[in-house]
């Protein structure tokens, strides 16, 4: 959860951050969060009062979350080279050796 220094005013902060938030993921999972959205998404802040530290700290796990996905595929699609290369190579050998017994 984050800061909840403002959670004194009932849930009504929590509803509007909930908007601000749904601004942000939807943007974020839409591969649009620009500069253009991040100055939409200041703008609400400010008009609906939901401090700005909130929405920080949200950039941040989102970009946290898009990194950690990105190392997740990069390793996998690695493994996969690796595998086919191995397979590869295995196969190589295989009809080097028949070449070899071939030719002796």
């Amino acid at each position: 959860r984050l800061q909840g220094g403002e959670e004194g005013m009932g849930g009504r902060i929590a509803v509007l951050w909930r908007v601000c938030w749904q601004v942000m993921a939807t943007a974020v999972s839409t591969k649009r969060y620009d500069s253009r959205v991040r100055s939409l998404v200041r703008r609400l802040t400010a008009k609906l009062g939901v401090p700005w530290a909130w929405v920080r700290e949200a950039e941040a796990l989102f970009s946290n979350a898009i990194v950690n996905e990105a190392i997740a595929v990069q390793g996998k699609m690695t493994e996969k080279l690796r595998v086919k290369s191995q397979k590869e190579g295995q196969g190589y050998t295989h009809y080097a050796k028949i070449g070899g017994a071939a030719v002796a």
